[in-house]
């Protein structure tokens, strides 16, 4: 997750990715989509192709605003190049989200306050260059090495000097490997999580065939994530999660265009990308095939978001803000539609900034359509596609990201509780906070502090029980924790995208370029062949999951297996029951 302080600043660096070099932009390819025919520049080192900014959905403003997105319509035959800045969801930041990066990177947490600052809407961020509702892009990154040795053929009405240089493949065969980025599920963008460079050159070391990369944008914010009796009315919740959906039928659809075999598509994402990945593999109550064959996912991360009240009162929330931005009363969600662009991004810095300490508030939701149940619920009736092949992955200090260090004595923990899960009755909140995780400090429980305890707790709600659930679902995964110190949550992005340079992480920490270098090699080679071991001369063999509950750990000091902790297993059981709503 990314304040957008953090994203402007990717934002510039990433904006040049796919910037064509001086040779003549006639002598790049073309594709023709039917609908749409894209140009693609070249990298800097000529080794991919990048087509960017390719619709794959209507613009979902106007009477499409709050409603599921739809194909696009209508036929474009003019050269589109993708223009230059990436284009992005309208999206915000919490104030808190802010200060725990600055508190995780070395700054006193007495400097901070644990509430957002008062509502001032003079004080809002601007939007920042590519930010716009009408978001619904994707990005595709193309080896030359794969692009130019397919078979070409003239596609669309084209002028005779595009034609020449068009192409409309037949042979499908490159893995495709399709990222979905995290940030909360209120900011982030298909460019900001990092270079795929690296990864295309990896997948094509040791003589390696390669993969494609893709890169979609969804809804964020009140954009995407409203839901509730009210809201639903004549609206649809879960918009971001319809959105990835469509997205992910798309490259089904058209990646054999750019050379990718869509019976070998792996879903890759991190935080809220991991987590609607979860969501994509239980949607529907698992009735519908997932449009993948490959998922990894990385620290999924979301609280549970039930209750209907809890729904409501966000709803109600967005309103209120909605009202006083528009200086006038606003009840409804048609009323809600007829605001304009600037508004609504107004309303949703707004009321994103407002977050209480540690919570996004704004998650999938139990909508009884896209998501039945939640998704733990899900996996314990066998009610998810059990045919894809899953790897999952967590952090070793996911918590300390999360958790609000501000809680100084039990009540402040039993109000924490309540705060993050307001459907629990009062005995469920003493369970939690004196069961489960009791203020013994003696390290019996994996803790010596309050401050390791109630992380140890955030990160068991936020992620840990989310990756160990699915591993004990499919049973047949593949599963690792991230241990490069500190660990914590979003740490592994900078790994996962490292490009052979000196990146750091969002914490100010170098990453280590072997370790770096051995998870996209497990990760590549999942992706290939469903193993993350095919090449027995790289990295260490990965164990599966299994009835073992072998994990791969990762960290600076080696790669070893391990096997879960007995007493966070039994906690995660409690968590599946969802009692907690």
């Amino acid at each position: 997750m990314l304040c957008n302080a953090f994203l402007s600043a990717i934002i510039l660096a990433v904006a040049s990715f796919g910037a064509p070099t001086s040779g003549s932009s006639q002598q790049l390819p073309i594709v023709d989509i039917g609908y749409d025919v894209h140009r693609a520049s070249l990298n800097a080192s000529g080794s991919y192709y990048n087509f960017t900014n390719i619709r794959y959905a209507q613009p979902p403003t106007g009477n499409l605003r709050f409603s599921p997105p739809l194909p696009p319509i209508g036929i474009n035959k003019t050269v589109n190049d993708g223009g230059s800045v990436p284009i992005m969801c309208a999206q915000a930041g919490p104030a808190w989200e802010a200060t725990a990066f600055r508190i995780l990177g070395g700054a006193n947490a007495s400097q901070f306050s644990p509430n957002p600052p008062p509502l001032n809407l003079s004080s809002l961020p601007t939007a920042m260059p590519g930010e716009v509702e009408d978001c619904l892009f994707l990005d595709v990154m193309v080896p030359t090495s794969i692009f130019d040795k397919k078979e070409v053929k003239p596609g669309g009405e084209l002028s005779a000097s595009d034609k020449a240089n068009s192409i409309m493949i037949d042979e499908s065969i490159a893995p495709v490997m399709v990222w979905i980025f995290g940030g909360g599920f209120v900011s982030g963008s298909k460019t900001h999580s990092g270079n795929p460079a690296g990864i295309l050159e990896r997948a094509q070391e040791n003589n390696g065939e390669g993969v494609i990369f893709v890169a979609l944008n969804y809804r964020l914010g009140i954009l995407g994530w409203l839901s509730g009796s009210t809201y639903q009315q004549n609206a649809t919740s879960n918009l971001g999660l319809h959105d990835q959906a469509l997205a992910l039928k798309w490259i089904q659809n058209n990646i054999h265009l750019f050379g990718g075999d869509p019976g070998r598509v792996t879903v890759f994402g991190e935080s809220a990308g991991g987590s609607s990945i979860l969501a994509q593999l239980t949607a529907y109550g698992g009735t519908k095939s997932a449009p993948f064959k490959r998922a990894i996912m990385q620290s999924p991360a979301y609280f549970p978001v039930a209750t209907n009240f809890q729904q409501e009162d966000t709803f109600n929330d967005v309103l209120s803000i909605s009202s006083l931005v528009a200086a006038r009363n606003i009840s409804t969600t048609q009323e809600l539609r007829e605001l304009s662009e600037a508004q609504l991004y107004e309303i949703n810095a707004a009321f994103v900034n407002q977050f209480p300490y540690g919570d996004f508030v704004l998650f999938p939701t139990v909508d009884g359509e896209f998501n039945t149940k939640l998704p733990e619920e899900l996996l314990a009736h066998g009610q998810f596609d059990r045919s894809v092949e899953v790897m999952v992955g967590a952090n070793g200090n996911e918590g300390a990201f999360f958790f609000n260090r501000f809680l100084k004595n039990e009540s402040d923990f039993e109000a924490q509780v309540s705060l993050l899960l307001p459907g629990a009755r009062k005995q469920d909140v003493k369970y939690i906070t004196q069961t489960l995780y009791p203020p013994v400090y003696d390290g019996s429980f994996g803790y010596k502090t309050m401050a390791e305890r109630i992380a140890l707790w955030t990160s068991d709600l936020t992620v840990d029980c989310k990756a160990i659930l699915a591993n004990q679902a499919y049973n047949n995964s593949y599963s690792y924790i991230f241990v490069g110190p500190p660990g914590y949550h979003t740490q592994d992005v900078a790994y996962t995208f490292y490009n052979n340079g000196e990146e750091i992480d969002n914490f100010r920490v170098p990453v280590n370029a072997t370790l770096a270098k051995v998870m996209q090699e497990y990760f590549i080679n999942f992706a290939t062949t469903g193993k993350p071991n095919a090449n027995e001369k790289g990295a260490p063999f990965f164990q599966p999951y299994g009835s073992g509950t072998e994990m791969q750990i990762l960290g600076l000091e080696g790669i070893e297996t391990q096997v879960v902790d007995p007493k966070k297993i039994e906690r995660c059981d409690w968590w599946q029951k969802a009692l907690f709503y």
